[in-house]
């Protein structure tokens, strides 16, 4: 059966052309893309779809709304989204007239919408705790000196995902952290308040190329004095152990006096989660800003989902012949103009985030910035970096933003600059290295629409299984994964 969304979009009135109208069906757990179409000179529009574009489970109708963009900056100008039409007709019709002053109003994104959608998140309780050495270095010595003479410390804690969607990205799995913590040694049994608190979890160790889980904040003693905790959960699977418990509930920390780990190491210890806790940390998992229980159920299941699946993927025993990635690249090209001469420069840049395991599965992650700009002599100059990760890269798709501020290092006449070359002291020292600070907004419009690249097995198998319970299953486990190549545009 085929489908229709007809309508006009008008100012005070009057049509306006080049819009991008996109239609979508409306879903418990992620919405279904049906289509795009421009504005025509008087403001007109059609979308057609099948069936197909839509179907799950339950459902034989789509559910209808649609979004109204500019075609400069893809912002969201308008949007039926709050007046969702249920189980629509074969065809549905959009009037649509925006007051002046709305369309007007100046925004601050090129995606923001004149109805800012609130992200819903995750929340969670840990306690944790252990001993502590003071004026020790070692982790185990530290644990070893504090069980001898009675120097506990504990924390309880609550961790606040701001936006799940944001958080399972490929980067940036960052939350908040808050609660208190008590350090005999340092307060006896008093609750210091956790200030400035900060948790990731599954971020890489740009040294080791290992996952972590770290925990850093500040707290004050009753005196007034500063300190800085900074502690880690490593997640690594040691070959022949059943590992992951232990490492889930292990953390390693030091603590420092005053703000930051540059000031003086004050001591040293491990903490622990106590398994017969387990219940009670899961009880504390909830969602909110969510608008309705199926989303709040929702988030939460794609959070577990995202943490399990990073665990099977560093714990799973035995070769791994099959395993799930993800990527982000960046590629630009242009002209830049120098401040000081006002010449005008070729540009070339690429960049990219990678994911544990890509592309070989071979449990390596891996961060890369290259750049390469024309010279006065008709060449080019050119500098990159590549490490397990680089902090301060970020590739922010649905911000439509990049950033990257650290070091570059000249690549050699031979054309060829390897992770060995920069990572090596030796090899270090011979290259040349530049600061730089790089910020790029862009004026991007997403192409709402993935390329799947499946092997055979895959597409013999979506013949068996039905494609409403294929999408059903992986919109409640977003984490699963299938074999072959999807590439969102």
């Amino acid at each position: 059966m085929n489908f229709k969304i007809t309508g006009q979009v008008s100012v005070d009135g009057k049509g306006v052309s080049n819009l991008i109208v996109m239609g979508f069906d409306k879903d418990l757990l992620s919405d279904d893309f049906l289509g795009k179409a421009i504005t025509d000179k008087d403001g007109r529009f059609k979308i057609e779809f099948s069936e197909s574009d839509f179907r799950d489970l339950f459902e034989k109708k789509p559910d209808v709304y649609i979004k109204v963009k500019s075609s400069d900056r893809g912002r969201t100008i308008f949007t039926t989204e709050d007046s969702v039409r249920f189980s629509s007709k074969k065809e549905e019709h959009f009037v649509i007239d925006i007051p002046l002053e709305e369309w007007e109003t100046p925004h601050d994104d090129a995606d923001s919408d004149m109805k800012k959608s609130v992200a819903v998140g995750v929340r969670f309780d840990e306690d944790m705790d252990g001993f502590m050495g003071t004026n020790v270095k070692g982790y185990k010595d530290g644990d070893d000196y504090g069980r001898r003479h009675g120097n506990t410390i504990s924390f309880s804690v609550k961790i606040e995902i701001d936006s799940v969607e944001k958080f399972i990205g490929i980067s940036n799995h960052e939350a908040n952290l808050s609660g208190f913590a008590t350090v005999n040694s340092l307060a006896g049994q008093t609750k210091m308040s956790i200030k400035n608190g900060i948790f990731n979890l599954m971020n890489i160790n740009t040294k080791t190329g290992q996952r972590n889980m770290t925990y850093r904040f500040n707290f004050e003693t009753p005196d007034g004095q500063l300190y800085y905790f900074s502690g880690f959960k490593d997640i690594f699977h040691d070959k022949g152990q059943m590992d992951m418990i232990d490492d889930l509930t292990t953390l390693f920390f030091h603590i420092y006096s005053g703000k930051d780990s540059n000031e003086e190491l004050v001591g040293s210890g491990i903490m622990y989660f106590r398994m017969r806790d387990i219940f009670s940390l899961l009880g504390t998992i909830k969602p909110f800003n969510h608008s309705n229980m199926t989303q709040g159920v929702s988030s939460v299941t794609k959070f577990a989902s995202f943490f399990m699946g990073e665990a099977i993927k560093t714990y799973q025993p035995g070769p791994r012949f099959l395993y799930n990635t993800r990527y982000k690249n960046f590629v630009l090209s242009g002209k830049v103009e120098e401040q000081a001469s006002g010449g005008i420069k070729q540009l070339f840049m690429f960049s990219g985030i990678f994911e544990k395991d890509f592309p070989w599965g071979d449990g390596e992650a891996m961060s890369d910035c290259a750049l390469l700009m024309s010279s006065d002599d008709g060449g080019f100059i050119k500098y990159g970096i590549t490490a397990r990760s680089l902090e301060s890269l970020s590739i922010d798709l649905d911000a439509n933003t990049f950033a990257y501020k650290g070091d570059l290092f000249k690549i050699p006449d031979d054309n060829t600059l390897s992770f060995f070359d920069i990572h090596s002291s030796k090899k270090k020292m011979d290259l040349e290295k530049v600061k730089v600070e790089i910020e790029i907004k862009l004026e991007t419009i997403s192409y709402n629409e993935k390329v799947d690249l499946t092997f055979d097995i895959i597409d013999n198998l979506e013949k068996i299984i039905p494609d409403d319970i294929e999408d059903s299953i992986r919109k409640l486990i977003p984490n699963i994964g299938l074999l072959g190549l999807f590439i969102s545009p």
